[in-house]
């Protein structure tokens, strides 16, 4: 597969790394993979020697864009073998990209994941949400439970 042919060159997503599924953002396409595949940000730290950190999220993303690329099955068949003590984890070559601007090495994960990306996805929050940035963001996540007089105006009030 081609993959560095499928996003475009402004960095157009996250590509998973199991599909050809691409999204807004790296957080995103963590959700998704967890939820698609079964190999989300958790399950990327119990395979990892411990601490996981940035070189080895980008060595984990390169091995598995690297697996994809090579055999049938692709990473999702690396995934049951995946062990902290392979050598790849400190292998310096695993951290040169597989994928121009993958956002999957450069972006932050999870610790910038808000309320608005996590619903985006229809996700269940595992922690309490961040809050969110805006009184549209609120007003949306509240719903229907928001009685139309607690509502602003829109003039701008």
């Amino acid at each position: 597969k081609d993959m560095e042919a499928s996003l475009s060159s402004d960095g157009g997503g996250a590509r998973c790394l199991f599909c050809d599924e691409v999204v807004r953002t790296a957080a995103l396409c963590w959700v998704h993979m967890g939820k698609q595949h079964e190999f989300g940000l958790d399950k990327a730290r119990s395979v990892a020697p411990p601490p996981f950190d940035t070189y080895k999220r980008m060595a984990l993303v390169n091995y598995l864009r690297k697996a994809e690329q090579a055999a049938a099955g692709g990473a999702l068949a690396a995934v049951p073998g995946l062990a902290a003590d392979l050598s790849f984890w400190k292998d310096e070559a695993f951290l040169m990209p597989v994928l121009d601007d993958d956002l999957l090495l450069f972006e932050e994960d999870e610790g910038d994941f808000d309320a608005d990306q996590e619903a985006e996805v229809g996700g269940v929050y595992a922690e309490e949400p961040k809050v969110p940035n805006s009184l549209h963001a609120v007003m949306d996540s509240l719903g229907d439970e928001v009685p139309e007089s607690a509502k602003p105006a829109s003039s701008g009030q």
